[in-house]
């Protein structure tokens, strides 16, 4: 006569059996121990039940002793499922002695990954002998060979690519790309993001030192939707009504992404606008204005404010002025609340939060006319025809299929100064550019000469949301 517990364990062991059926293959230690312990034997089912409840864990995750990685830990001798580009079709850490490897933790579809390819590649040409560097992905082969044989930026560099990949990510965990990890010697010197990935600092790690870089610690699964604040327990006890409305401002939330949203509660009403680790300049873009057609080019503010506004993109890391220059802002207003009355409200707030004198101004600004000389002559080819296009363009360029999606781009990346197109807009004309004329005017310029286009700089009364800082940022770490 079994037992009632007796009972519950041979179910639990049927049970997890039947669960684990999927990842349980002949041969694997929970078939092994039904060998050695036959079902009926009863008195043996503790023990059972025991060692599965350490077993199991491993068995399902498929790779026994998976744990994530840190600083100065060793990376275990296991090898990634298949590698593309690369001399084996697998890889071994035990390969890399005295060399520094850098994992690059990437997706197809991210473009600014794709665009750092071809410096990726100049390194490893440049540090050949004591640098390796893999991209890595868990997406399949077939998505990575159409990524490395069509485009034009990908096609042009060597690197490797271990594809497929499901044990590095679970080593390395990370909610976004790109991902950094240094290892020299099998052992983790550094997590970081890309920015990071200089000469300076890979001499650094092949000196042997260990570098003291904020590690890269994304939050994965973060609830965006979770308020910023909430009542404490003492004050809900006191509240008689369930509408709550208010606004709060938060110091950038660490290891978590930008996003932006507005919700409205379908029972009651109440509108909720969130937005997640912006700078000042996007916070103040994002909540009071459409930002689709009031880009950054009209957000003026003084030069000597820029480094606060906005990211400078030089001499300093992106993480490590993000921590000090961005911030999180939630408000939630009555149902059919004017929207009049919500602008007025938001910038209000981040005025008074922020320490920002805010307006929106009709000013003279300086702008400048996209205009083509009377020696322009067209290219020997269909602008609608993109295949022929990128066979003309040099690796890293940009494409733009008209004037128009020029100057879109440009109006949505220069902070301050706006863009106009003075070329007719029925003129079938491609403009192929080098990437670099997203971060320099005078790069745009000169590039644009070469292609007997110029711009014209003019004199506009223009609509402009002007930020001016009042005083030292009241978020501080510390408090005199």
């Amino acid at each position: 006569m079994i037992k009632p517990r007796q009972a519950h364990l041979l179910f639990s062991l049927v049970w997890v059996s039947e669960q684990r059926a999927a990842v349980v293959k002949s041969g694997s230690p929970c078939q092994y121990l039904l060998r050695i312990f036959p079902l009926p034997n009863l008195c043996n089912m503790k023990l059972i039940i025991g060692i599965l409840a350490i077993l199991l864990p491993v068995l399902s995750s498929g790779q026994p002793g998976i744990r994530p990685l840190s600083i100065g830990d060793t990376l275990p001798g296991m090898v990634p499922a298949a590698v593309i580009h690369y001399t084996a079709s697998s890889v071994s850490p035990a390969a890399f002695t005295n060399r520094l490897v850098l994992l690059d933790f990437m997706n197809t579809y991210c473009s600014s990954c794709i665009a750092a390819l071809p410096a990726f590649d100049s390194l490893q040409h440049k540090y050949a002998g004591n640098l390796q560097i893999f991209m890595v992905t868990n997406e399949r082969k077939a998505r990575v060979q159409k990524l490395i044989t069509t485009n034009p930026i990908a096609k042009t560099v060597t690197l490797p690519f271990i594809i497929e990949d499901t044990l590095l990510e679970k080593l390395f965990p990370h909610a976004f790309v790109s991902h950094e990890v240094w290892l020299y010697n099998g052992v983790v010197k550094a997590i970081t993001a890309v920015d990071y990935v200089t000469e300076a600092n890979i001499r650094t790690v092949l000196s042997g030192a260990t570098p003291q870089w904020p590690v890269k610690n994304d939050v994965e699964g973060y609830d965006y939707n979770a308020p910023l604040a909430t009542l404490a327990g003492n004050v809900k006890n006191y509240i008689t009504g369930s509408n709550v409305f208010g606004s709060v401002c938060t110091p950038r939330l660490g290891g978590v992404g930008l996003r932006y949203s507005e919700d409205t509660d379908s029972t009651t009403g109440i509108l909720t606008i969130r937005a997640i680790n912006y700078p000042i300049a996007g916070l103040y873009l994002q909540t009071l204005t459409d930002w689709r057609s009031f880009t950054r080019s009209h957000v003026w503010f003084t030069p000597e404010n820029e480094a606060c506004f906005v990211y400078p993109g030089t001499n300093v890391y992106r993480n490590v002025w993000e921590e000090k220059n961005t911030f999180c802002y939630e408000a939630t207003f009555p149902p059919n609340t004017p929207k009049t009355l919500i602008k007025q409200k938001i910038q209000t707030d981040l005025d008074v939060f922020l320490q920002v004198q805010s307006s929106f101004e009709t000013r003279p600004t300086a702008c400048y006319v996209l205009m083509r000389d009377s020696a322009y002559a067209p290219p020997p080819y269909e602008t609608e025809d993109y295949t022929t296009l990128l066979s003309h363009t040099p690796p890293n360029e940009l494409i733009f299929l008209s004037p128009a999606d020029l100057i879109a781009k440009l109006n949505d990346t220069y902070w301050g100064i706006p863009f106009y197109n003075g070329i007719s807009p029925g003129v079938p004309m491609p403009v192929i550019l080098p990437h670099d004329i997203l971060t320099d005017i005078n790069t745009l310029k000169k590039a644009l000469l070469q292609q007997r286009l110029f711009l014209k700089e003019v004199i506009r009364n223009t609509n402009m949301l002007v930020l001016k800082k009042k005083q030292q940022n009241l978020f501080t770490k510390t408090q005199n």
